[in-house]
């Protein structure tokens, strides 16, 4: 289900750092989980679902790697020390993520309110 979305961002830039991603290399197409699967497995039930539903971006492999088992918002603020410019990516990011999802999904996937 989620190799088309996949394959469809080659050529995007990465929500992340902005780099355009690739077919392969540092800048592959990747599938990272905004909620560490961890933590998705200990929400329960309707919640669960949803969050589940929503919780896979596409970004480059080099952030991927580097964002490990964080979560959204500890990865941004990782981000946002190494590059002030990632602040307005943040807000981007939050403010589409608001727009499209309940506040309960929005609080599970940021693990802030909305």
């Amino acid at each position: 289900i989620f190799k088309p979305r996949l394959m469809s961002s080659i050529g995007k830039p990465c929500p992340y750092c902005s780099h355009t991603m690739e077919a392969q290399g540092s800048r592959h197409v990747t599938r990272d989980h905004i909620l560490p699967r961890i933590e998705a497995r200990k929400l329960k039930g309707r919640l669960r679902q949803q969050v589940n539903d929503v919780n896979c971006i596409v970004v480059c492999r080099a952030c991927n790697e580097e964002n490990g088992s964080k979560m959204l918002h500890e990865y941004m603020l990782f981000m946002l020390k190494i590059s002030h410019s990632d602040a307005m990516r943040l807000s981007l990011l939050i403010d589409s993520l608001r727009a499209n999802h309940p506040p309960q999904v929005f609080i599970a996937l940021t693990g802030s309110p909305a």
